[in-house]
């Protein structure tokens, strides 16, 4: 029954020319940092490439971080999986504590950003690309600021 009343509901408003209104973007700020740290991140690999660290290189390039060996291709794909899933379904999420779990997360992922952007095995030219990242990854934006 649900189905038909949703139905004849959707055929009402075509007939009407009305469309289901778009939600509005709970976070805008955080939504605009999340889809330009896709891009920088996006970019960092692009200039990877183009220096010659494919994935396997990737994995070579090992930093120690809180006793453990974390390599460059580890710490770009975590970062790469929260950006295109975590954050994005954190701030969809109307569970109380969304926002202090993004802001975890986040928490540890600037810092293995950072650590692999002051990296001495990283070449020169995915160096600067990588620090770009690095800056704008770091400065997560608050959820309240316009």
């Amino acid at each position: 029954m649900h189905y038909i009343r949703t139905f004849f509901k959707a055929l009402q408003m075509t007939l009407r020319g009305e469309s289901i209104p778009i939600a509005q973007i709970r976070y805008p700020n955080l939504q605009t940092w999340l889809i330009i740290s896709r891009e920088k991140l996006e970019a960092v690999y692009v200039e990877a490439e183009k220096s010659g660290i494919d994935e396997s290189n990737r994995k070579a390039i090992s930093l120690q971080l809180d006793g453990r060996a974390w390599s460059m291709e580890l710490i770009l794909s975590s970062v790469k999986f929260h950006l295109d899933m975590e954050y994005p379904s954190l701030m969809t999420s109307v569970v109380e504590h969304n926002l202090t779990t993004l802001y975890a997360l986040h928490f540890d992922d600037k810092y293995r950003v950072s650590q692999l952007a002051q990296s001495t095995e990283l070449p020169e030219s995915l160096h600067a690309v990588m620090e770009d990242f690095s800056a704008h990854f770091l400065n997560i934006p608050s959820s309240t600021d316009p």
